[in-house]
């Protein structure tokens, strides 16, 4: 798919979000072992058998191909698997899982791990259409809906865009009164909410004027929920009604209600920075940036000038997971483990937390058993894509970020950081099929 200098790979996986369930075992068993894939539906004879079942059964293509197209399409893991036993499957468990139609795959595992551009170039616009051909200006946000579409805050051109997962763009909302849309979460029923800078007046003031809208993606029209809210560009739906802000401007994070429009603090104290772990008004954050929820329904908070990532009750009570209040880049146990600027978060149904540093063009990863690593990125701005090492691959303003429920797949808007320079990318990035570490 990415057709740009430096690229490596002209190809994204085509994936359906949500499907983290364990796939089930073909009922037939094969006679020799796997060699070839298959990048469509299920159209030819695997290339040699093998003397085991397969303990997946394919939400895609098969890692190993079958006599005929699967009975069902994939909406989860195959309810039923082939029209006839495969002549040949696999040794063991199948090497990719595809998590939607047959079409593509992804590779499981830590080998296969990759960084590519889903859509986006170095030109800036405002097309719709494939991959690489569309454009943006300064992407800046991005989140997953329960579809498996990736809708995206467009900066400069006060726009929302959805991209499909095979990297076709559409615009979904562009209207004269909404201008440098930042924040954006799906409430738990797939309403969508977007924050920008600017008022629906066209006032902009960066102490004042962020606003709240409801976007009705049918219609692509977005409604002023609730304005001039500060700058909370971190957004969290806890439910239908409620959403968390994160305000750093302010250094406070308060939960909107959106039907009523009432504010109400949750922690920090306004406009009184710091870093101390506690309750509501008693904890102090430092610019704190991007929010998302873990499943044990406590917040987890970019504290970006604290260099820090916190968790936060929805009591309010703040305690710290990584970070130290030091700037710095070590991977290791949390308590060790130093960022520089976290700002994008993002988490999966297991627990684990990925963070993007905007400025070194790094993307972290907090897992389960508090250990931190370094997920993509080689630590200076820039572009590259890279096939198989996503340490070599290089980010330039990784601002927001969004990861597939199982974690396999994260998407990172990768734009120009409102500097008049060549980047405005949606990045794909590859880790694998991962628990705890």
């Amino acid at each position: 798919m990415c057709a740009i200098s430096g690229c490596f790979s002209d190809e994204s996986p085509i994936l359906e979000a949500g499907n983290d369930r364990p796939q089930q075992a073909d009922a037939s068993v094969d006679v020799l072992a796997d060699v070839g894939v298959d990048l469509t539906h299920d159209s030819a004879d695997d290339l040699e058998a093998d003397a085991n079942p397969d303990s997946t059964v394919d939400g895609g293509p098969d890692s190993t191909l079958d006599r005929g197209p699967d009975t069902t399409v994939d909406v989860g893991p195959d309810t039923t698997v082939d029209v006839g036993p495969d002549t040949t499957v696999d040794t063991g468990p199948d090497t990719t899982v595809d998590l939607t139609h047959d079409s593509q795959i992804l590779v499981i595992g830590a080998d296969a791990t990759s960084v590519t551009t889903l859509a986006g170039s170095s030109i800036a616009g405002s097309a719709n259409g494939p991959g690489v051909a569309a454009t943006f200006d300064n992407p800046v946000n991005v989140a997953l809906d329960k579809n498996g579409d990736l809708y995206v805050t467009d900066f400069n051109n006060g726009m929302v865009r959805k991209v499909t997962l095979a990297g076709e763009v559409s615009t979904i909302v562009d209207q004269p009164d909404f201008e440098r849309p930042f924040g954006l979460a799906f409430s738990p029923s797939g309403e969508l909410y977007v924050q920008t800078d600017v008022n629906d007046l066209g006032r902009v003031d960066d102490d004042v004027t962020g606003t709240i809208w409801h976007v009705d993606r049918t219609q692509g029209k977005a409604l002023v929920v609730a304005r001039d809210l500060g700058r909370p560009r971190g957004l969290a739906a806890i439910s239908d009604t409620q959403l968390v802000m994160s305000d750093g401007q302010h250094h406070v994070l308060r939960v909107l209600d959106t039907q009523s429009g009432i504010v109400t603090p949750l922690a920090g104290l306004y406009d009184t920075p710091g870093f101390v772990d506690g309750a509501k008004a008693d904890a102090r954050f430092s610019q704190p940036y991007d929010i998302d929820i873990l499943p044990d329904g406590r917040l987890v908070l970019a504290d970006r000038d604290n260099h820090a990532i916190r968790a936060v009750t929805l009591a309010g009570v703040v305690t710290t997971l990584a970070g130290t209040n030091t700037a710095g880049w070590v991977d290791g146990p949390a308590s060790d483990a130093r960022f520089f600027q976290p700002q994008g978060l993002a988490t999966d149904t297991l627990g684990n937390i990925y963070i993007t540093q905007r400025g070194v063009g790094l993307v972290r990863r907090l897992d389960t058993t508090g250990h931190v690593t370094t997920v993509a990125g080689l630590g200076s701005e820039g572009f590259r894509d890279h096939p198989d090492n996503p340490l070599q691959a290089r980010f330039f303003a990784t601002e927001g970020i969004t990861a597939l429920p199982n974690g396999s797949l994260l998407f990172v808007a990768d734009g120009n950081g409102g500097d008049p320079l060549p980047y405005h990318r949606i990045r794909q990035i590859n880790v694998g099929a991962r628990s705890g570490r």
